[in-house]
């Protein structure tokens, strides 16, 4: 690949314009199918303040390119040597996804690679988990100043060039070649392939990810538009159709395109491959690689707080709090010797996020992942350890923290996705673990929501949520006040009305009036339909305490039960997919179904639906080993 000089852009300007305004057709060869014709106007973009390139849409491929863009100079250090470092920090400490980043070595079967090339590595996790994980002989190509910084640091072997026909390959041909995220930066998609095919055992294999050209929108939100387009940086831009032709065309007889979110993944060979492992990324390999380079790596300050970082929050995310409990005795350790912060002081802690403008600004500079530390150690202390004044002051320093944070990424186009979706989350579990006098917290957290131009409305009815099924009513009815400009009254006072009702019919229930609650459960049932509220909280709340009036009226119904644990489960499942705690709701999804095995008259080992076994087996597959044992720990304890 011969190197296309020009003056660099800025790294991507993420408050880039992109003019949708309709512009002139143009004449030009497409650079994926070749077809020479009036290419259509797609967009305009800012590639330097006041500097465009248009893009257009090939139609007869319908790939995107700018044929005015060139190639960016990869080798050079384009800006200052203490923003390199802030770029490479961040890049370490937050804004690495290394489980996507590894994903894709997943999409082969392991039995069949022995050697492995990643052309573009970059910093070089996907190489060094090769290398230490999977045990494979493995190299990356890259002359970036960033790929020799993660090579010298992590201790993989480079090849600091561009790839080329000329290139030597050590030992020769690769059973596997990654290429992730390097084919829309390159002018030539044909070269490319053709340079990169010579790499490729004639039994091997070939991933490629890219942008999805079929993404490029005007109804995309603009961080996802300027992230797929990168200003200055992206050329030639792909969509399922196309890149799967292109690879045919250079002979890659079996190949597969997937889409996968915003982008594309494709994995082709010339001869027909063994199946991929079921199941994609092996997070127990994830894991195990993390823990055993969070070891190796204890000096390096920012990858050991990065992988620390990373396993403890991985093992929080999966209820395995005996393990994360471990962990964060290490994480506490990195950041009080690197950054001399005592993490397991929350209160005392304030971060620090300066502009680094000098290397005295970035010595002085915080963590980057400081933010999220807290957050999960928010849920540790909450879920774990069912300490919810823990949990209340780490959600305090995660409020800071993002706060800092996103002054900083502001002040320097360099965006954090993980950091926004933390803070939106951050009202919810700080209304689940405060106390009625706590209430302002919850303010504190949305105004910082606001103040981040994150989405403030979804956040608000999150928490405004969680507080009344607490029954914290004045705390909700104080942040309608607050935020009365961005909340819809009528809906609110809708939502209110409802759930005071259902507080007063489960009150009724548990209270033996039979009577009021009989009259109510009709009412409230049509009410959730009407307001769209038969998949929350409070509708949980309803068909558990239905199903026990029924019980306590002598008419005991297991399907009612079942319903209650249906309810349960799907609401369970929503709040865990949004990142947010879904204990209130595993608890009531344990205790439908323990009411439904005594509404079946069993004693335990029998039902009309199925054994307590396959109950425990099912609670299991939907709920998590956690949900399966407090089940049988009921049951245990209605025999004794």
């Amino acid at each position: 690949m011969t190197q296309q000089q020009q003056n660099n852009p800025p790294p991507p300007d993420w408050n880039a314009e992109v003019r949708w305004t309709l512009g002139e057709d143009r004449s030009f060869a497409c650079p994926v199918c070749r077809t020479t014709a009036k290419q259509a106007f797609h967009l305009s973009l800012e590639v330097w303040p006041g500097r465009y390139w248009d893009l257009f849409r090939c139609r007869s491929c319908a790939s995107l390119s700018f044929p005015d863009g060139c190639a960016g100079d990869y080798e050079a250090e384009w800006v200052s040597p203490s923003f390199q470092a802030f770029r490479e920090r961040r890049y370490i400490e937050v804004g690495a996804a290394l489980d996507v980043i590894l994903q894709p070595l997943y999409r082969v079967a392991h039995t069949a690679v022995g050697r492995y090339l990643e052309v573009g590595a970059g910093y070089g996790f996907s190489v060094d988990f090769a290398r230490a994980q999977l045990g494979w002989d493995a190299y990356g190509i890259d002359p970036a100043p960033e790929a020799k910084r993660g090579a010298e640091a992590l201790g993989w072997r480079l090849l600091p060039e561009y790839l080329g026909p000329d290139l030597e390959l050590p030992g020769g041909c690769v059973d596997l070649v990654l290429a992730s995220e390097v084919i829309e930066h390159l002018a030539d998609p044909h070269r490319f392939l053709e340079d990169i095919k010579l790499a490729v055992a004639s039994n091997g294999v070939l991933i490629i990810t890219t942008p999805d050209a079929d993404a490029v929108t005007p109804d995309a939100a603009h961080p996802d538009l300027t992230g797929l387009l990168a200003p200055g940086w992206h050329l030639v831009l792909f969509n399922q159709d196309s890149l799967t032709d292109l690879l045919a065309e250079h002979g890659f007889e079996h190949r597969e395109v997937h889409r996968d979110g915003q982008s594309l993944i494709a994995v082709a060979s010339m001869t027909k491959q063994d199946q991929p492992p079921a199941g994609g990324l092996d997070r127990h390999a994830y894991q195990a690689y993390l823990d055993r380079r969070r070891v190796d790596l204890k000096d390096h300050a920012s990858l050991s707080v990065s992988l620390n970082y990373r396993l403890y929050k991985d093992l929080v995310n999966q209820g395995r709090f005996d393990e994360a409990g471990t962990i964060l005795v290490d994480l506490n350790d990195a950041f009080n010797r690197h950054f001399s912060i005592g993490f397991d002081v929350p209160d005392s802690v304030e971060p620090a996020y300066p502009s680094p403008t000098d290397n005295a600004a970035l010595s002085r500079l915080s963590p980057m992942n400081l933010p999220g530390a807290a957050y999960f150690r928010g849920i540790h202390a909450f879920l774990g350890e069912r300490d919810n004044a823990a949990a209340l002051a780490y959600y305090r320093l995660a409020v800071r923290g993002f706060v800092q944070l996103h002054r900083l990424f502001d002040s320097t186009a360099l965006p954090d996705a993980e950091a926004g979706q933390l803070l939106e989350r951050l009202g919810h579990n700080i209304a689940m673990v405060c106390s009625p006098g706590d209430a302002s917290e919850v303010f504190n957290a949305l105004t910082a929501v606001e103040g981040c131009n994150r989405n403030l409305e979804a956040a608000q009815r999150q928490a405004l949520e969680v507080l009344l099924n607490r029954g914290m009513l004045d705390a909700a009815d104080l942040l309608l006040e607050r935020f009365r400009s961005d909340l819809h009254a009528g809906r609110y006072a809708d939502l209110k009305r409802y759930h005071r009702k259902v507080q007063t019919f489960v009150a009724a229930v548990n209270g033996g009036d039979m009577k009021a609650a009989s009259g109510a459960v009709d009412e409230l049932r049509s009410d959730a339909v009407t307001l769209d509220l038969a998949n929350g909280f409070a509708w949980v709340l309803l068909q558990y305490h239905a199903a026990i009036l029924a019980s306590l009226q002598g008419s005991p119904d297991p399907a009612l039960f079942r319903q209650s644990a249906a309810a349960a489960a799907e609401l369970a499942g929503r709040l865990r997919d949004g990142g947010i705690s879904a204990d209130w709701a595993e608890d009531y999804y344990a205790a439908a179904v323990f009411q439904e095995l005594k509404a079946g008259g069993q004693d335990g080992e029998h039902h009309a639906t199925g054994t307590l076994a396959n109950r425990i087996q099912e609670a299991k597959a939907l709920m998590g080993e956690q949900v399966a044992a407090k089940l049988q720990q009921k049951m245990k304890v209605s025999k004794m």
